[in-house]
């Protein structure tokens, strides 16, 4: 089964980064995890390539919450799609309590 994580984002560098930190830490690892940016482009980069997680970034250039999470259904490739906001720290078996669901 595929699992995507899609994550919304805007200029919250320190949210975004401990959110990521604990999708590090999940001991189910194959997913992917789809960024959806609001905020400054370079920084969401910087944050993302300090994990060794699948990690796809997406520019929202303009639009609300909605369009932003629309886009993470558009963006997703898994079979189940967790859509989620920065500032989420999940436990290390999140994702596997998810799959059990």
């Amino acid at each position: 089964m595929n699992i995507s994580v899609a994550i919304n984002t805007f200029n919250r560098p320190e949210a975004l980064s401990e959110c990521l930190n604990s999708l590090s830490k999940q001991s189910k690892r194959d997913f992917e995890i789809v960024i959806v940016n609001g905020g400054e482009k370079l920084q969401v980069e910087a944050i993302a390539n300090n994990f060794d997680l699948r990690i796809k970034i997406v520019q929202q250039n303009k639009g609300d919450l909605v369009e932003a999470r629309n886009l993470c259904w558009q963006e997703s490739k898994g079979d189940i799609v967790c859509i989620i906001d920065d500032d989420l720290v999940t436990s290390n078996i999140w994702i596997e309590e998810i799959i059990k669901t």
